[in-house]
Formats: C-alpha cells, sequence, structure tokens
C-alpha cells in the first residue's frame, strides 16, 4: 500500500521529505511546556530531531527546564539510532505525570548533541507550544512528536500506521530505487529478538526487489522513547 503525502502549503516542510536514518538539528524556535499554570520548560535553544513519516520531536537543553520537575523513573528504552534512552517523572504541584519525558545520557556519535537535552511528550501537557502556536501531539501516544501548522503529513503512529516506512536508497546488489513511501505490513518471527525497552529493529523483508530503508523493515515494538 502507497502513503500518498498531504499536499505541501506555502510555509510548510513534509515529513516524507524528512531523512531516515533519523537526524538532529538546532532549533531557534520557541518552544515552551506549560501545565498547571506552571512553567515546565521554555527554550530557543531546542534541538529538534527529524525522521521519515515523523512530526520533529523537541529537545530541552537542561538550564531551560523548571528545577525540581523532573524526577528520575525506572525505565530505559533502547533506540538503534540514539543509544539508550532514560526516563523521568514530571511532578506539579501535587500531580506526578509518570514517563512523560526522556534523555539520552550518552548518544550515539552522530547524536552527541543531544547529551542531557530532556524531551517531552506533548499529550499528558496542558499546552506545548512552538512559536506560540499550540502543537498537537503525534497520533497514537506511542510516538513523542509535536505536529505544528508548517509540518505536513500524513504522520506515523495511528492504527494501522506502525510499519510505515520509505523506500530507501539502494537496491539489493546495488543501484537506486524509487523513494516512494510504502507501507509494509510484517509480522516478526516468534523468536524476534530484542532487548526489554528496545523499540526498534530490522528484519530482511524485500519488497518488489528493493531493499527497504536500508536493507530491513523498521520494525516497532511497544516502549520505544519518543523520537
Amino acid at each position: 500500500m502507497k502513503v500518498i503525502p498531504d499536499p505541501i502549503s506555502p510555509g510548510q516542510e513534509s515529513v516524507w521529505s524528512y531523512p531516515r536514518p533519523p537526524v538532529a538539528e538546532p532549533s531557534q524556535r520557541r518552544l515552551n511546556i506549560v501545565h498547571r499554570d506552571v512553567i515546565i520548560a521554555d527554550t530557543r535553544k531546542g534541538i529538534r530531531t527529524l525522521e521519515t513519516s515523523h512530526p520533529p520531536t523537541y529537545y530541552f537543553p537542561p538550564a531551560d527546564i523548571a528545577p525540581s520537575v523532573l524526577q528520575p523513573s525506572r525505565r530505559r528504552s533502547f533506540c538503534e539510532w540514539k543509544g539508550e534512552a532514560i526516563y523521568f517523572d514530571v511532578v506539579v504541584r501535587d500531580e506526578t505525570l509518570r514517563d512523560v519525558a526522556w534523555s539520552y545520557p550518552d548518544p550515539n556519535p552522530a547524536f552527541r548533541s543531544l547529551r542531557d537535552h530532556v524531551a517531552f511528550y506533548a499529550w499528558p501537557f496542558d499546552g506545548c507550544f512552538v512559536d506560540d502556536e499550540r502543537a498537537t501531539p503525534q497520533p497514537g501516544n506511542f510516538y513523542g512528536g509535536w505536529i505544528s501548522s508548517d509540518i505536513a503529513g500524513p504522520f506515523k503512529g495511528p492504527p494501522g500506521t506502525k510499519f510505515w516506512c520509505r523506500a530507501g536508497s539502494r537496491r539489493a546488489g546495488g543501484g537506486a530505487i524509487s523513494s516512494t513511501p510504502v507501507m509494509l505490513e510484517v509480522t516478526p518471527p516468534p523468536n524476534f529478538p530484542y532487548r526489554q525497552g528496545h523499540l526498534e529493529r530490522r528484519i530482511a523483508a524485500p519488497t518488489n526487489s528493493a531493499d527497504v530503508a536500508d536493507g530491513g523493515v523498521h520494525i516497532a515494538i511497544p516502549g520505544r522513547p519518543g523520537g
């Protein structure tokens, strides 16, 4: 099944033009989070990660997060691109939001800029804002992207999109292939290996004689950090 990118309006960028493997880049947009009239985080020095089919995930520098709102959680997970993530509860007044933020204390080399920065799911909070526009959480309560009006989808996350991916840049045995987005329904074998909390692995599953996503299919296993 082909995934048809939404039309792009002036000033928009499409998540289907984002790369895979993902990248991290600085963002000078104002990012802020408010809950129960408390400013949880507010920055113009964020970092956003971009990956095919996902809206950006924003990471805040620790200096721009309110003191004492983050409490370490026991949860851990692993991303094949970024490394091991640690999680935080957010405590606001008498409310504790469990496992709603995460960070990479020792990220892989390509994501060194994320070290000790913290990302937040948008859905638990009263408001998450990008340049004063209220962001919409990435669908599905599974990934951590923030959707603003300048981002065009469709977005990975709702039911039926778990195995969306974009055709890769090479064919088995070499040669270029189409970049047409495709959706593959793949059931991992019963002995499919993953660590506890490890959300992303790839298995060989060629389509139309072409390798997908750098030679395999991106498998999402519940528990993945947001992005």
